[in-house]
């Protein structure tokens, strides 16, 4: 049976007016987001956006899965929340009907996770020689995904460009960053260098794609003596 992350947002807007002036009147909202065993979804970001695209506030959930946004100004149509984790967007929920009815509405966000794998081909390298680092995406069930945002990062060393051509006894080191997309089989493949070599070196391979749990990887190069 197929398992996914169930994300559920409960998002409660309120209207008050502070005294009597009803022309001092601020909109305030504030919510809960959990997963669906029941336990709170700590530390996903939560935008407060115009349908403008201009970002008014954000936060992240605190211990018990909570947010809350205070002093809005406009109307509750002119606003929508984004529930994010590691960047990548999980679901919106408009502000305008819960404003409206005042009920609580209970939003269910299927997430379905990133699994990464990556390896560094050869391993170990010599001081000046290529390694081909090829990651693979695929979902739970073990089907590629394409189109994943990849993120490889390195303390040292140097990511080659496509076909780059370089002098192995020359300082290779740096851009310490490559990143690019999976294909249609869910593979994305980058060369990496280094001159002069630490013994070893930690790479962060990040995967992102809206609509899925973000994935995380940490692989090794060895340098050979």
């Amino acid at each position: 049976m197929k398992t996914k992350l169930t994300l559920f947002a409960m998002t409660l807007a309120v209207l008050c007016f502070p005294g009597k002036d009803i022309q001092s009147q601020s909109l305030f909202a504030w919510g809960n987001v959990r997963w669906s065993t029941g336990s709170p979804a700590i530390g996903v970001e939560v935008k407060l956006m115009l349908h403008n695209g201009e970002m008014k506030s954000h936060m992240y959930t605190d211990q018990t899965g909570s947010y809350a946004f205070f002093g809005i100004d406009g109307q509750p149509s002119d606003h929508y929340v984004m529930v994010l984790s590691g960047g990548s967007l999980l679901k919106t929920q408009m502000l305008y009907g819960v404003f409206r009815s005042g009920r609580i509405p209970m939003i269910t966000l299927s997430a379905k996770l990133l699994k990464t794998y990556a390896f560094a081909s050869p391993d170990p390298i010599a001081t000046g020689q290529a390694t081909l680092i090829t990651v693979a995406i695929t979902d739970e069930m073990g089907q590629p995904v394409p189109g994943v945002t990849t993120t490889i990062s390195a303390g040292g060393g140097k990511f080659l460009r496509t076909r780059e051509i370089f002098n192995p006894r020359s300082r290779l080191h740096g851009p310490y960053v490559a990143t690019g997309t999976t294909d249609n089989q869910g593979i994305y493949k980058t060369s990496w260098v280094c001159n002069p070599c630490a013994r070893g070196y930690g790479l962060r391979v990040e995967s992102r794609k809206n609509g899925y749990i973000n994935s995380a990887l940490d692989i090794t190069v060895n340098i050979r003596n």
